[in-house]
């Protein structure tokens, strides 16, 4: 949003807020026009002239001073067609409706550009008069294109900034007085909440002291100042919002707490976990969070997971049996949680599984077979599948149709 950054306390900003006087204001010329009622000359009704950006219009009235010898028309043109667009573009006066006040409309044309402080627009309009005895006679307004997008600053939670405001009042209209708003008072403290001015103290800085609150909640968020002000005489300017973005100033810690127990090794994977999540402090408002299974391929999406409530705990949350889990994802280990609107806070429950299955089987042979006296024999060991390690099998001979003297034991054969 181009936010700018506030000082804090010990370095205030300045923020000037424009004013009626600022607008470029005609009113001592119109009165001297005015009151010379046989002279030439185009007069407008406001001295104080401006339009919003974004559309916003502002109706002109028009008449001329003295009485033309015969028709006059009065050529209208925006010398900023950007800024400001004026319609009728032609007026014309007669003697007899010469002091009859016609009206021009001045429309707002949008830029869409958010600046920060506010960048205000201005055009100048022209009134050019031809015919009869106003031949050459011109008169100009200025309009200001007053810029809508809100102010942006980017500030920190539970710290205090000073913003200063200053007024540039017209002469003869005062005092003016700017009402300060918190879009939320709970969040966003204001002292003081209006300031006046004077012709005396015009264009003074003065200094509000804005306080952002915490709020006890997880993440950024937003907050508006809203500026009214007030004069006892032309119009006033409108609303202009400030938007604060808040930074989190808050440290979480949440933590998941499994059956089976986090941490521990499972024997069976038949087991449908439990999950409950805590996180502390506990929070303000219902907290949602995601979770995503722990695998070779941790680029795994993460999915909805249990909200946490204002009391720091989940509801339990099954996922899918352990051996499902497993077969889903390779190297399945447990799972990861985070909080969705703050994803640096996150917490884990991982396990070690024992592989249970069935036991391999041990089969034998021996060469040669059979085997006369006195010869070597050779005994070979297969498994029905294979070792994770090594294994040592014992084997003893023992006695079969052989002599009684030809049978012994053996410490035993390993096998790879």
């Amino acid at each position: 949003m181009g936010a700018f950054p506030l000082r804090r306390v010990r370095k205030p900003l300045d923020l000037c807020i424009p004013a009626a006087a600022f607008l470029l204001a005609f009113a001592a010329g119109v009165q001297q026009s005015a009151t010379a009622q046989n002279t030439r000359g185009i007069l407008v009704d406001d001295s104080a002239v401006w339009v919003t950006e974004n559309g916003g219009t502002y109706t002109q009235e028009v008449w001329l001073a003295g009485k033309p010898t015969a028709n006059v028309t009065v050529q209208v043109a925006s010398g900023n067609t950007s800024a400001v667009r004026v319609s009728p573009a032609t007026l014309t006066f007669t003697p007899t409706n010469y002091n009859t006040r016609q009206h021009v409309t001045y429309t707002g044309i949008d830029d869409n550009i958010r600046n920060s402080p506010p960048a205000h627009r201005s055009a100048t309009v022209t009134y050019t008069a031809t015919g009869a005895n106003y031949g050459g006679i011109s008169h100009s307004v200025t309009v200001l294109a007053i810029d809508d997008e809100p102010i942006g600053f980017a500030v920190q939670e539970g710290l205090s900034y000073d913003l200063n405001f200053a007024y540039l009042v017209e002469q003869g209209c005062s005092p003016a007085v700017i009402d300060f708003i918190a879009s939320d008072a709970t969040l966003l403290g204001l002292s003081p909440m209006s300031y006046s001015w004077n012709e005396q103290d015009t264009n003074t800085p003065k200094p509000v002291r804005i306080t952002f609150h915490y709020n006890n909640a997880v993440g950024n968020h937003q907050l508006s100042l809203y500026r009214r002000v007030t004069v006892p005489c032309g119009r006033p300017f409108p609303f202009q919002e400030i938007v604060f973005i808040v930074r989190d100033n808050d440290t979480w810690d949440l933590s998941a707490e499994g059956l089976p127990v986090c941490g521990s090794t499972v024997a069976d994977n038949s087991v449908q976990p439990r999950i409950d999540l805590v996180l502390t402090p506990k929070p303000a408002v219902e907290m949602k969070t995601e979770y995503r299974p722990i695998s070779e391929n941790n680029s795994e999406g993460w999915q909805g997971s249990l909200p946490i409530r204002t009391s720091g705990q989940s509801i339990s949350f099954y996922h899918s049996p352990l051996f499902a889990m497993r077969e889903a994802h390779a190297g399945f280990a447990g799972f990861e949680y985070r909080l969705r609107d703050a994803p640096e806070v996150t917490a884990r429950c991982t396990w070690e599984f024992e592989d249970t299955g069935t036991s391999p089987t041990v089969s034998l042979s021996v060469s040669p077979n059979p085997i006369n006296e006195g010869l070597t024999v050779t005994v070979t060991a297969m498994l029905s599948s294979a070792l994770s390690s090594n294994v040592t099998i014992p084997l003893t001979l023992t006695n079969g149709t052989a002599e009684p003297d030809d049978y012994g034991a053996l410490a035993g054969i390993i096998i790879p």
